[in-house]
């Protein structure tokens, strides 16, 4: 059974987090400049001066560029508003002024006169590197037959009646997003302190990492998903304490062709030295990060595991703290919508202890993003989560004096007594190849035999054989987002779409119906679950409803207390009743529509995410925290609302769960999105990592007709062989 993921992360920060692909060193120019640890870079670490990838073409014909591929391109669906309107790129010749007050664009002789009061639109282009987005205020006559057209600023939906962007799914490399400009070493950073200057070397390659980014005027609805692997290698060297920053001049533009809107990243660096120290390792951390905002659709959640950390060289004693992060821009017409940094936050220290040296390395997720949607479109409004996310320690290696340096045996810091261990488990990716955009979103098993699941992005119903055969069912509207399915008692599936505010069925042969509930006060229908009445029943913005086989509909409201249009999980209890979560509390709803509350705590301090009825036959909860760093438990409730809490280790938290055929849970949100762990009924944890090149274990998860456990992964479906 699904959730909603409220765990704090940004947005398109994670876009950002990927971009940054230069090496660079600290200034060489400050005086008595130490020489650095041992090298440590990634093995595909970019050492071309800024120069990005041969990676793909982006259109060339010459001969020696046919043998690459073509850059994958932004899927762009574009309508425009009656009046507005759309300069070719060769009719402007220059655009300057103030993209938040007044532009003027200088267009060439023979160019259309815009008309006073009507949206402009430029795309970005050579003359126009930014765009134009605004509304003309005037337009005026200038030497050689040219025209000035002055304008203000303008939002995208009062342009465009519809406008859809989608990345493709590929990774940056795939895209061609290439620094466009170089930083060469000496001009890279301004470091300050007393003494020799350090040594601040950083490799990096994030070419395979894959950004996802969606943005729909019409709903409106923003996403984006950055997912892979990163390859850092650090090098530090200090005989005095020093700060330094980064002042190179290296950008990462990503132009969405055809319209105004262009994705900018900038390498935002800087880091702290003091005392002694030489220390130098390599590091591939995994990471998923990103947000969704849309109707029904509320979201923020990051993933951030370790990875791989080479064997580390170091000395001295000292301590350090880097940033290693960038900082991003989504902007329309030079307007930014989203700004901010994020990025990997490190703090090293080699300290002396007796006859050993130790170093110890930990590390977060840092953010601070902020979001002015209104740039997008008039009157709304988002926020991006800040702070410091899935905090990690990534080393603690002590080495005797002169000897190399051994692991020590000091387990990892932090985290619970919860028990729990890690490993290779039997776990399959199916991939889905019907498409480039999709998101499978929850999965359920159907009475044919087969598990099926909702392709959110893909706007389709997929439905996945035993043996891993995919095959999917386009709903009846393309901007369809189905989120919850779940097998009803008349022998069909039933799915939520909370875009579009429609209940719908699918049956075992594939045929789909929606059925409008704009009409009731619903408000985006999302959890849904067959009723042991034979009815479904499902829950909306403020309640629970049930359809009657006949269609019709009851709604039963929650009053005071709910919070929202949050997405409420619902699942027919072992008692006979339907309960629910709702924010800092479970609901238990009779087939009558008695409704009684079993209450965790206020929405400030914890958040009922997912819930399950266990092997055990008790109701199992998992709840999320209000706390910055997030804390995550599992809670049991009995049919007679008894309550006893596990919490769980870093890193895990239970945004989907549900009951195997080998009596275990099965919980989706470990590892941060990279495994896929399973708790005994007494609270043991087990994690099962998923294979490397997925990025995210996305949504829901079930027990399939073959005794294994299937559960979502973004752009695919995956199984564990039990």
């Amino acid at each position: 059974m699904l959730k909603l993921r409220r765990i704090a992360l940004p947005l398109v920060a994670t876009l950002a987090f990927c971009l940054l692909q230069a090496q660079v060193f600290a200034n060489p120019a400050l005086p008595g400049a130490a020489s650095g640890a041992a090298a440590h870079r990634p093995s595909h670490a970019t050492d071309n001066g800024g120069k990005g990838h041969a990676g793909c073409r982006k259109g060339s014909r010459k001969s020696r560029d046919r043998a690459r591929p073509k850059c994958a391109k932004a899927k762009v669906r574009a309508k425009l508003r009656p009046g507005t309107v759309q300069v070719p790129p060769a009719e402007v010749e220059r655009v300057s002024g103030d993209p938040d007050g007044t532009l003027r664009v200088l267009l060439q002789a023979g160019a259309t006169p815009p008309t006073v009061g009507d949206p402009l639109v430029v795309p970005v282009s050579a003359a126009a590197p930014d765009g134009v987005l605004g509304i003309v205020t005037a337009v005026k006559s200038a030497p050689g037959d040219r025209l000035i057209a002055v304008t203000r600023p303008a939002t995208l939906d009062q342009a465009y009646s519809q406008l859809r962007i989608q990345l493709p799914d590929a990774t940056l490399a795939e895209l061609g997003a290439i620094p466009s400009a170089s930083a060469s070493a000496g001009k890279l950073f301004t470091c300050t302190g007393s003494g020799p200057a350090p040594n601040f070397d950083i490799a990096s390659d994030f070419s395979k990492l894959k950004p996802q980014f969606t943005l729909d005027i019409g709903r409106p609805e923003i996403f984006f998903l950055l997912s892979g692997t990163a390859e850092l290698g650090v090098d530090l060297s200090s005989k005095a304490s020093a700060s330094c920053k980064y002042t190179g001049n290296a950008k990462f533009v990503i132009p969405i062709a055809g319209t105004p809107v262009v994705i900018t990243i900038k390498p935002s660096l800087n880091g702290s030295l003091s005392g002694e120290i030489g220390a130098g390792f390599t590091w591939s951390p995994r990471i998923a990060l990103g947000m969704q905002k849309g109707p029904g659709v509320d979201q923020s959640f990051h993933t951030f595991n370790k990875g791989v950390i080479g064997s580390p060289s170091f000395h001295g004693s000292a301590q350090a703290k880097m940033f290693l992060g960038v900082s991003v821009g989504v902007s329309v017409a030079e307007r930014a919508g989203v700004e901010g940094t994020a990025g990997p936050q490190v703090s090293a220290g080699v300290k002396a202890n007796g006859d050993s040296v130790c170093l110890d390395a930990d590390a977060s997720l840092h953010a601070d993003l902020n979001a002015y949607a209104d740039v997008f479109i008039k009157r709304w409004s988002f926020t991006i989560a800040k702070g410091d996310f899935g905090h990690l320690q990534l080393l603690h290696v002590c080495k005797a004096a002169d000897h190399p340096s051994h692991p020590s045996n000091e387990s990892s810091r932090g985290g619970s007594t919860n028990p729990r261990s890690t490993q290779l488990g039997p776990v399959t990716i199916f991939p889905m190849s019907t498409g480039s955009y999709n998101l499978p979103w929850d999965i359920a098993a159907g009475p044919d035999g087969n598990m099926w699941f909702t392709d959110h992005d893909g706007s389709a119903i997929g439905r996945i054989t035993t043996s891993g055969s995919i095959t999917e069912f386009a709903l009846p509207d393309p901007e369809g987002r189905p989120m919850e399915i779940a097998a009803a008692p008349d022998g069909n599936l039933w799915f939520t779409d909370p875009a579009n505010q429609t209940l719908g069925r699918v049956t075992t042969t594939g045929s789909i119906s929606e059925y409008d509930v704009s009409k009731y006060p619903t408000t985006s229908p999302t959890g849904v679950t067959g009723g042991p009445d034979g009815n479904v029943w499902y829950t909306f913005g403020n309640g629970v409803a049930k359809r009657t086989p006949g269609g019709e509909v009851t709604e039963y409201h929650l009053g005071n207390g709910w919070c929202g249009t949050t997405a409420m999980p619902i699942v027919t209890g072992p008692d006979g009743a339907l309960w629910f979560t709702s924010c800092g509390r479970v609901g238990r709803i009779t087939t009558g529509g008695a409704i009684t509350y079993v209450e965790l705590g206020s929405f400030d301090d914890v958040f009922a995410d997912s819930i399950a009825v266990g092997p055990d036959g008790n109701l199992w909860v998992g709840t999320i925290s209000g706390n910055t760093p997030v804390d995550c438990s599992i809670v049991r409730i009995t049919p007679g609302m008894g309550t006893k809490w596990f919490p769980l280790p870093d890193n895990v938290c239970a945004s989907s769960i549900a009951a195997g055929p080998d009596g275990n849970l099965w919980i989706i949100g470990g590892g941060n999105g990279l495994e896929i762990e399973r708790m005994t009924t007494a609270g043991q944890l087990t994690g099962y990592p998923i294979p490397l090149g997925w990025g995210l274990i996305w949504g829901g998860v079930a027990a399939g007709p073959d005794g294994n456990i299937w559960f979502s992964v973004y752009g695919g479906i995956a199984r564990v062989t039990l």
